[in-house]
């Protein structure tokens, strides 16, 4: 913090944010994720008439991974909320898809290799019209262990569903784990 004048003489306080940790909610785009495990998901491009974009196509115990700071002012206690956006490859109907967010923070001096604590959605009803754009999201209380500035190593996996799993790849587009904050 640091003492400023306004316009008209008075003395106020004016906070500062360091730039390396954004005030601002955490997005990935799933194409930048990290080929770490041993059951990788393959990039993908898809050839729109309109459009054209990089994905990762997930099939059950695929995984991937990816880090990010923790934001600015985050309330610990509070809801964390999961959004996934995806498609599935092919149609069909009434089946299901389950994904698992995993975490591992670490502050500074904290070992960086340890296990990930998971966070597993529910079964996905997905569309049965193929390529059909989804947006998911599930929710978790946000650990004490997300602190502000601290590192956090990601990973998103897709897993079997409880029930109607679906057969075959699904194209995930975006990932976000919405931390809140103060």
């Amino acid at each position: 913090m640091s003492n400023v004048k306004n316009l008209f003489g008075a003395t106020q306080v004016q906070e500062t944010v360091d730039a390396s940790i954004p005030d601002r909610d955490q997005f990935f785009d799933a194409a930048s994720f990290q080929a770490t495990e041993a059951n990788v998901p393959e990039l993908n491009l898809v050839t729109g008439t309109n459009l054209n974009f990089l994905c990762k196509l997930y099939s059950v115990n695929d995984e991937s991974t990816f880090k990010a700071f923790v934001p600015s002012k985050v309330e610990s206690g509070s809801t964390l909320s999961l959004r996934i956006a995806f498609s599935a490859v092919t149609a069909a109907a009434s089946k299901n898809v389950q994904f698992r967010f995993g975490y591992y923070v670490a502050a500074d001096d904290d070992t960086w290799d340890a296990a990930y604590t998971n966070i597993d959605s529910s079964d996905i009803a997905v569309n049965s019209v193929q390529d059909d754009l989804q947006i998911a999201t599930w929710t978790a209380t946000l650990p004490a262990a997300f602190a502000e500035g601290a590192l956090a190593f990601y990973s998103l996996s897709r897993i079997a569903a409880s029930a109607n799993e679906l057969v075959g790849a699904v194209r995930v587009l975006a990932f976000q784990p919405e931390i809140a904050r103060a």
